[in-house]
């Protein structure tokens, strides 16, 4: 009778275990993700036209697809804050999807050239969120650049 007891209380001890484990991966996932969103929670288009000031800005049409592209800095808590608004009301959202892309790939091509063979940084993108509002949708990328190590004609990332 005591060994049926006591291997109760084992196979229970173990359950608690793995229960305890559980709830600590769930809480400390948990705590990861509010703290990434909490980072850029303040960052929406409202947001942005009240406080940020544009240092640059596009308004493209691309076969019938309307977008803007402006640049701002020191926005909200980023040192370099891109976005890219593409009109709602197109029709596919496939296209919308691969405009968005090319529009992403584009920039930062355009942005690496911009200074021709004197460009000594790299840029990329990292996409903050989207949000989705007034017939738009719209995408927040933080613009981050590394210098390049030059010698001669030959340059490459540090």
């Amino acid at each position: 009778m005591k060994l049926i007891n006591i291997s109760i209380i084992i196979q229970g001890t173990k359950q608690m275990k793995k229960y305890l484990l559980l709830s600590t991966l769930i809480l400390f996932m948990s705590g990861c993700a509010t703290l990434h969103s909490n980072k850029y929670s303040q960052i929406t288009l409202d947001n942005v036209q009240k406080k940020c000031q544009s240092d640059e800005s596009w308004q493209l049409n691309l076969l019938g697809l309307t977008a803007h592209v402006i640049v701002l800095e020191e926005c909200l808590g980023v040192k370099k804050l891109l976005v890219i608004a593409i009109d709602a009301d197109e029709k596919s959202k496939e296209a919308r999807q691969h405009s968005l892309k090319l529009i992403e790939l584009r920039y930062i091509e355009f942005t690496n050239n911009r200074d021709g063979k004197n460009q000594t940084l790299r840029w990329s993108i990292k996409k903050i969120k989207g949000q989705s509002g007034n017939g738009w949708h719209n995408h927040f990328y933080e613009l981050t650049s590394k210098k390049l190590e030059c010698s001669g004609p030959t340059c490459k990332r540090n």
